[in-house]
């Protein structure tokens, strides 16, 4: 049994390998694009831990040290079409599997097969109406919102929802890059266009220049401060700034060097 097991964990994990289309060698060519600051889980954080922790709750222990979390997360949101039908969703135990009438070796779903399920559905709405009312959940109706949870993680990725662009102002949040309100037009054309030309990169197989468009999203980030102050706009001190100011210039690949 435990034969099979490891059995199903390396197949599901080397799926998740090809499904980005690219080979090992070439995520030599993402260490600036690791390094880029983003805001998850109240903190700021680069893209590499953001991408580890995704993927990690998403897949569960199929992941292994081989499948770079970078790769898969930027591949994700530049292939959308493709991941929804990969089946990347960990479902953790035999009970949930048998409840989904899943067969019991197989360990993960895709998104799309769990969106055209409506017992799955209507399971997790019962689940929350429960919840709500203060009822009692079970380990099993626990494990549901597990699920529904790593759908939801999925979906953020297949519609790009990072948080990559920083407050405008002390007042502001952290915004997504497909939404970064609170800069001057152009600047938010740029940021979105310079975003596009990353995925593209990783869509066309070009993880060679994936790098060198990075360093351009960098470059823009990290100057949008001077881009703000620029349109006489009030730009109080930011909490975290001094740790996105660092991880900007990693991402530079400087230290100490004024832009």
């Amino acid at each position: 049994m435990h034969g099979r097991s490891s059995a199903v964990v390396l197949m599901v994990a080397s799926g998740l390998w090809l499904a980005t289309g690219e080979c090992r060698v070439a995520a030599d060519s993402l260490q600036r694009v690791r390094q880029l600051p983003l805001w998850h889980e109240g903190r700021v954080q680069t893209l590499e831990q953001f991408a580890r922790r995704m993927v990690e709750f998403i897949v569960g222990p199929a992941i292994t040290p081989q499948d770079d979390s970078v790769l898969i997360v930027l591949s994700i949101m530049a292939k959308p079409d493709r991941w929804i039908d990969q089946p990347v969703i960990w479902l953790p135990s035999t009970k949930i599997r048998e409840t989904l009438q899943v067969p019991p070796h197989k360990t993960h779903l895709s998104r799309r097969d769990l969106d055209e399920s409506p017992f799955f559905r209507q399971r997790v709405i019962t689940i929350m109406q429960n919840a709500e009312k203060g009822r009692v959940l079970t380990p099993l109706d626990r494990q549901f919102l597990g699920v529904h949870g790593r759908c939801l993680a999925l979906d953020a990725l297949l519609e790009q929802t990072v948080y990559l662009v920083p407050p405008a102002t002390a007042r502001d949040e952290w915004r997504p890059i497909l939404l970064p309100t609170g800069y001057p037009d152009m600047t938010q054309a740029a940021l979105k266009r310079t975003w596009a030309q990353v995925l593209e990169t990783v869509r066309t197989g070009q993880l060679e220049h994936v790098d060198d468009v990075g360093l351009r999203l960098a470059r823009i980030l990290h100057n949008l401060d001077r881009e703000v102050n620029s349109q006489r706009l009030t730009q109080p001190a930011i909490p975290e700034s001094h740790v996105a100011s660092q991880l900007y210039k990693g991402s530079l690949g400087v230290v100490g060097q004024r832009f």
